[in-house]
């Protein structure tokens, strides 16, 4: 359609708002010729997240469920209200800028944007997420098990006897493991028949289940906890690679706390819900 200035005007088409919204949260609207409508949507995703982690709501289940809900609902909300205002928006002229390339450049600002924020997550926001493959902390964790490590947990304190946490291994600083703290800089961890003791204190266990610790592998042992150095166990005693086979870990190798357990799935036993919330105990 030509408008009597030569313009050629076009309506928008809902579906392509609708698609391009889901696409990118805000992408839709810019289609529709509502710039500041379109970076307001993925600006504030962004800021609801990192005052959420800041403040350090998403370390609470209730918080991080309400949060994630919350981007969720914006999210959709802004692909309805693309959808909506193309069926209320008359025919118009297209701006200089309504153009593909535009809305290309839009796309890949916000996914490189979004992918740098997540690579840097641990130290810009305090926090990490991971999915758990491995069975070396049964029955605590378990494979297919999604959790929330808390990167910032250790700026300000050292690690405690019993919590669970992620951190590089001396052997291979280039991954990341979970394990449990056991043995203190400075103290004395004697493990026999798959009983520890610290400073010749037998240590109370109930994460550790009798089954996985038959005390196979390895072999007793009695080990000098060195300074600025923690001994970490996984509570699968008998299947497992941890301070007893790589050696203890530096304090400064910790990455962070794991929090809570946000999502349970795995192909094997599918969904389970009940774990979702869980803390490691």
């Amino acid at each position: 359609m030509l408008h009597a200035d030569g313009a050629r005007r076009r309506r928008r088409h809902g579906l392509a708002a609708g698609l391009l919204a889901l696409a990118s949260p805000g992408l839709g609207l810019l289609y529709l010729g509502r710039p500041r409508w379109a970076f307001a949507v993925p600006l504030s995703l962004g800021g609801i997240w990192a005052a959420a982690a800041w403040s350090r709501v998403i370390f609470v289940p209730l918080g991080f469920a309400a949060v994630a809900l919350l981007l969720l609902g914006i999210w959709l909300a802004s692909i309805v209200a693309a959808v909506r205002l193309e069926r209320r928006a008359p025919v118009a002229a297209r701006a200089r800028w309504q153009r593909w390339y535009v809305y290309l450049a839009f796309f890949g600002g916000s996914a490189l944007l979004h992918a740098a924020l997540m690579e840097n997550r641990a130290r810009v926001f305090g926090y990490d997420a991971f999915n758990y493959p491995s069975l070396s902390m049964l029955e605590t964790m378990v494979w297919g098990d999604n959790f929330v490590c808390d990167t910032w947990r250790y700026r300000d304190r050292d690690p405690q006897r019993g919590e669970v946490v992620v951190f590089l291994p001396p052997r291979d600083p280039s991954r990341k493991y979970v394990g449990r703290v056991i043995g203190l800089p400075g103290e004395s961890v004697q493990i026999e028949n798959g009983v520890v003791s610290i400073d010749g204190k037998r240590l109370d266990e109930p994460y550790v289940r009798p089954e996985n610790n038959r005390g196979l592998f390895p072999g007793d042992s009695t080990t000098r906890v060195p300074a600025g150095r923690y001994l970490i166990l996984d509570d699968n005693r008998d299947n497992t690679v941890d301070s007893r086979m790589s050696g203890t870990v530096p304090r400064e190798s910790f990455h962070g706390s794991v929090e809570f357990i946000w999502f349970s799935f795995s192909w094997r036993n599918g969904l389970r819900p009940e774990r979702i919330g869980l803390r490691p105990a």
